[in-house]
């Protein structure tokens, strides 16, 4: 959100939100990462009651539900499921801004406000009312922060190899770049590269650990971007961003 960063991140235990990317990003973002107890669903009860909500207004309702029991289904379910993962997306997105944001809570009212009707929209505009915000525009640097980190060495004339592409930009044929990077730990003399997964066009890095550091503390970094590798000589180049 715009408004504020989180400051501490309940979850479980699930590989996708305990992987090495999601716990750096946090981390970028100064959030304190809290594991909830296993078996204690009541240690994030906002979650489990927000994804119940979803699945009683919105997802039993649309075609190829499975449900948690063959009596919640229809005789086909897989022939009727005909969203793709970004068409659900969008509707998702689309019910939680015009339905959730806008339902009335009921008994889950706020106690100062007993008889009245409530939605999220309204408490929030309540308590930005009350104690108002301070709207916090992230820097343009935090973007590249946030991307999954590949740590990797630089191949002369070839590039840096990933997820099966090999990527190139004129800056890394410099001889500094085929030399061990300053980095220490556990990948020693390695650099990290930072890929967008949505886009496997280009990829970004920065020119060494002191620069990457440079960036976390006051965004004077300098981010460069390589392009994938093909037979346009145009391809071959590097740009600051």
């Amino acid at each position: 959100m715009p408004f504020f960063s989180p400051e501490t991140v309940t979850t479980d235990h699930g590989g996708p939100y305990m992987n090495h990317h999601v716990v750096e990003a946090e981390r970028t973002l100064g959030c304190n990462i809290l594991p909830a107890r296993v078996l204690r669903a009541t240690d994030k009860y906002a979650v489990e009651r927000a994804f119940a909500a979803i699945n009683s207004m919105l997802l039993e309702h649309l075609l190829g539900f499975t449900g948690a029991d063959v009596a919640d289904r229809g005789a086909d379910p897989e022939a009727d499921a005909v969203l793709s993962m970004a068409q659900t997306e969008n509707v998702i997105a689309s019910w939680v801004v015009k339905v959730w944001q806008n339902h009335v809570l009921g008994v889950y009212a706020p106690a100062w406000g007993p008889g009245e009707d409530h939605s999220p929209n309204s408490l929030f505009a309540a308590a930005m009312h009350q104690g108002g915000f301070a709207l916090q525009i992230p820097k343009p640097e935090l973007y590249y922060g946030l991307l999954k980190a590949h740590y990797v060495k630089i191949r002369p004339q070839r590039g840096v190899k990933i997820g099966g592409l090999w990527y190139h930009a004129e800056v890394m044929d410099d001889p500094r770049f085929h030399q061990p990077s300053s980095r220490g730990g556990r990948h020693k003399g390695k650099w990290v590269i930072r890929s967008d997964r949505r886009n496997r066009r280009t990829v970004f890095f920065v020119s060494d650990r002191t620069a990457e550091a440079c960036w976390r503390r006051s965004a004077g970094g300098t981010w460069l971007r390589a392009r994938t590798l093909n037979s346009s000589p145009s391809c071959w180049t590097c740009s600051a961003r």
